[in-house]
């Protein structure tokens, strides 16, 4: 069962009451961890632009000084997963009271965008990559004229000037051996333009050192994130939480199903008194 409960029994009502404070704590908290900063960006034409950003490293730290400060609360770790430029960061914890099972479920869904840094030296790159890409692109249509000057030549040799495509290409497809000629033929043209070679060669060069200067802008909303938008790609901090019955201990089998009206009262204390000590270990965690 995830969380808020829609019982009305004073236990769910409890358990509602621990979940909001959970929330408020785990929000403010995030809000004061993940500090935003103003920065100055190059967009990929040159114009530079204002942007925010955070760092994403201090809500791993903190969850690692969370993991020291915790008892009775098994920590199963951080999962960080990425969808193009959507980023995730979930930690869970979870506790069991006689058959009952609570996780939760903490982190940050955000999204990471490229830019370049404030650096005279990407105007320059960006410059003589088109430059050279210019300059290899008009070698490559002189290769393609001289293979196409080759082929022609060839096929009258061989004596099939008049083949329509589809004829030709039929025949390249039967005979290897007239393919592997023609074939060889062309690869031998690329002999002729060893420019072009030096051309690529630049063009990588230039490329993987543009690439030197990218840099990764982490923008994220300080707004609570569930388990459905965070499904739906929402930017803000993740939590959630459930409550499951432990059916087999030995198999991990869970029922999503809890009969609240079952659970004794020493069992509502344990974990009224969990969910209290967790909120209170989430707001005094420092880093």
């Amino acid at each position: 069962m995830r969380m808020p409960l829609k019982d009305s029994i004073p236990f769910s009502v409890d358990l509602n009451l621990s979940y909001s404070k959970l929330q408020h704590v785990y929000f403010e908290r995030l809000k004061s961890l993940l500090q935003v900063s103003n920065i100055k960006v190059m967009l990929g034409d040159g114009t530079l632009t204002d942007t925010t950003t955070f760092d994403p490293n201090s809500l791993l730290l903190y969850f690692s000084r969370l993991a020291k400060s915790l008892d009775k609360w098994r920590i199963h770790g951080v999962i960080k997963s990425n969808t193009d430029d959507l980023h995730r960061i979930t930690y869970q914890l979870s506790t069991q009271i006689e058959k009952i099972v609570i996780s939760v479920y903490l982190g940050i869904q955000y999204h990471a965008l490229r830019y370049y840094r404030l650096d005279r030296r990407v105007l320059e790159i960006q410059k003589k990559l088109y430059e050279v890409t210019s300059e290899g692109n008009e070698i490559r249509r002189s290769v393609a004229t001289a293979g196409n000057d080759l082929v022609l030549r060839e096929l009258g040799k061989l004596g099939y000037a008049e083949l329509g495509f589809e004829e030709l290409l039929e025949k390249m497809l039967s005979d290897k051996s007239f393919s592997s000629r023609l074939e060889g033929k062309v690869n031998k043209i690329f002999n002729e333009f060893p420019d072009l070679m030096n051309v690529e060669a630049d063009r990588n060069k230039l490329i993987s050192e543009l690439n030197d200067y990218v840099m990764e802008v982490y923008k994220i909303e300080p707004v609570l994130v569930d388990y459905n938008k965070l499904m739906q790609g929402q930017e803000g901090f993740v939590i959630y939480m459930d409550i499951e019955t432990m059916i087999n201990k030995k198999l991990k089998e869970r029922r999503s199903y809890v009969n609240f009206n079952k659970v004794n009262v020493d069992s509502q204390n344990r974990i009224n008194h969990s969910l209290v000590n967790l909120v209170d270990t989430i707001n005094s965690v420092q880093i």
